[in-house]
């Protein structure tokens, strides 16, 4: 069995394998993008 997790333009889709169900869940994360200072 594998996990799979792929994140493509704001979304995460979760891969999780089961018995029957093989869904994929979509989960929309907002991700804080790290802001330099000079």
């Amino acid at each position: 069995s594998k996990i799979e997790a792929e994140f493509e333009n704001g979304t995460l889709t979760l891969t999780l394998p089961k018995a029957e169900a093989a869904k994929p869940k979509q989960i929309t994360v907002r991700a804080k993008a790290p802001v330099a200072q000079s």
